[in-house]
Order: C-alpha cells, then sequence, then structure tokens
C-alpha cells in the first residue's frame, strides 16, 4: 500500500459533505487513493450508492459514522464493514436518524424564534427529506437568503443552539456494530476539527469507558492532529490492543480538509493499515 493512497473517514452529500458518490469517486481517482471509506454520519445511503458505482482498482470499505455519548462525554464512532441488514444495527441507524430529524425541528423553531428567519415549505420539505441532515445543509440555505457568505460563518451566527439527548450511546453502537460482524472505531479521540483536544487524563477515561463498551480500534492518523498527538494515539492503542485507522474527515466544500490529508509519512502507518484491513476484510468479502 502506497500510504498517501488511504482515506477511512470521507463524508459525501447523503450526511454532512458536499460531494456525491460520483463527485466523490472522481477525487479518489485523480488522487490516487486506493484504500478508502465512506463514513457518513448515521446513514449508510453513500455507502450503498457509492457500492452501486464501478469501483474497480479500489478498495472500498463501507462505513458509518455514529454520533453518540457516554456518561462521561460525547464521542463519535465509527463502524467499519458491517452486515447492514443487521437488525440490531438497523435499529441504531434509525435511532440516529430519529435524533437527527428531532434535532432539525428544534433548529427551525430557534431560526424562528431568535431571528425570525422561516424557510419555505419546500425547503423544509427537503430537509426531512434527507437522512442525516446538519448544520452545512441549514447553512446554505441560509445563504441562499443572503444571512451570510460562508458556511463557516453563518454557522457561527445562526446555528449555535445546544440540543439535548440528541446522540446514541456509545454502548449501544459499538454492540451494534459488532453484532453485525463489523469493527468499532473511536473516531478522533483527542476532539474533532474546532474543539479542544481532550488532556490525556480526559482521554483515558474516555478510553476506559469505551473500552468496557467493546471498542476495538482508534483513529490515530488524523488531518487535525500534529506528530505529537498522533505518536501519543499510537502509543495508547498498542498498550491496549486495538486497531490503528486514519482518515481526513473529508467534507468536500465545507470544510478545509483534501482528501489523504495528515496521512503521509509516518511510521508504521502501512502495518497498521494491514492490520486493520485484516480484521474488517472478512466481512467486506461476504
Amino acid at each position: 500500500m502506497i500510504l498517501s493512497r488511504a482515506d477511512l473517514h470521507i463524508h459525501t452529500l447523503y450526511s454532512d459533505g458536499s460531494d456525491s458518490t460520483e463527485q466523490l469517486l472522481t477525487t479518489i481517482r485523480t488522487n490516487q487513493i486506493t484504500y478508502f471509506s465512506v463514513t457518513d454520519h448515521d446513514t449508510i445511503d453513500g455507502v450503498l450508492h457509492m457500492q452501486s458505482l464501478d469501483l474497480t482498482g479500489l478498495h472500498f470499505f463501507p462505513g458509518v459514522e455514529f454520533s453518540c455519548f457516554t456518561p462521561y462525554k460525547k464521542c463519535h464512532i465509527l463502524g467499519y464493514c458491517y452486515d447492514a441488514a443487521c437488525p440490531t444495527f438497523q435499529d441504531v441507524l434509525l435511532e440516529g436518524h430519529d435524533k437527527r430529524m428531532q434535532k432539525l425541528r428544534l433548529r427551525l423553531d430557534y431560526l424562528k424564534e431568535k431571528f425570525d428567519i422561516v424557510f419555505s415549505k419546500q425547503t423544509q420539505d427537503s430537509f426531512y427529506q434527507m437522512n442525516s441532515v446538519g448544520k452545512p445543509h441549514l447553512a446554505k440555505a441560509l445563504i441562499a437568503l443572503g444571512y451570510g457568505t460562508t458556511i463557516q460563518e453563518v454557522m457561527d451566527k445562526y446555528l449555535t443552539l445546544r440540543t439535548p439527548n440528541d446522540k446514541v450511546e456509545a454502548a449501544k453502537a459499538i454492540a451494534a456494530i459488532r453484532a453485525s460482524g463489523g469493527t468499532a472505531v473511536w473516531a478522533h479521540p483527542l476532539g474533532g476539527e474546532g474543539e479542544r483536544h481532550l488532556t490525556p487524563e480526559e482521554f483515558t477515561k474516555q478510553l476506559d469507558i469505551l473500552l468496557q463498551c467493546g471498542l476495538q480500534g482508534l483513529e490515530c492518523y488524523y488531518s487535525r492532529y500534529n506528530r505529537e498527538e498522533i505518536d501519543f494515539l499510537l502509543q495508547q492503542a498498542r498498550k491496549h490492543h486495538l486497531f490503528i485507522s486514519g482518515g481526513s474527515d473529508y467534507h468536500g466544500g465545507f470544510k478545509i480538509q483534501k482528501l489523504g490529508d495528515g496521512l503521509t509519512g509516518w511510521k508504521r502507518m502501512e502495518q497498521d493499515y494491514i492490520a486493520l484491513e485484516n480484521a474488517i476484510s472478512k466481512v467486506s468479502q461476504h
């Protein structure tokens, strides 16, 4: 494997990315990426559509990213190479979808009450037809109405509402992934883009909880982490015998990451990816 040709954390327009699966596939081939996964939030629609395209010469791992919480903190859990027909897995997908719809309703009410902003019925209907509507979709609609010029600007100004009980229990998500034959990985375990990174003590407390839930891997290689942070995560993964993964968290035009960002030049990365591939390919081959 050529190290610059792997990216196992990618979003499409089926959640909060800007690229269609066709656009993403073109970009993947242009960037000579051969190992990749679509990991949309709480939906596998992008995965199902990607599987209908011509993937000749590529290694595609079906993925998903569940928005979760533990008794300590929120977290995101990636699932790779699950059996999508597994009833337990389907139940968690449905719960994630329902919570996103609840979050959408709260945000629309907030925009109306706080800013007197009401979308047309057609626009609202389009939101409710999505399986994984997120803040970027609302921000794009607000820009179209003249409320800003960039996605980030609009989200910072109009979409700051904190919504309660809007995530799936991490224990339930990990159990569902494992019940479906998949591999459960903690996404950006020190924190995602724009978030304060966890201290080693905070990380350890959350990791201990997730290990008890059956966590199998850590996303150690991540586009927003520096060498010191990646080395720390690699050390923790090996200490606890966890699989090692990595990805850019690509969102197309909605965020600045490029495919493959942060995934080149790291010592032992090839061995780490081969180990993960061996773990998840047993499912993807069926």
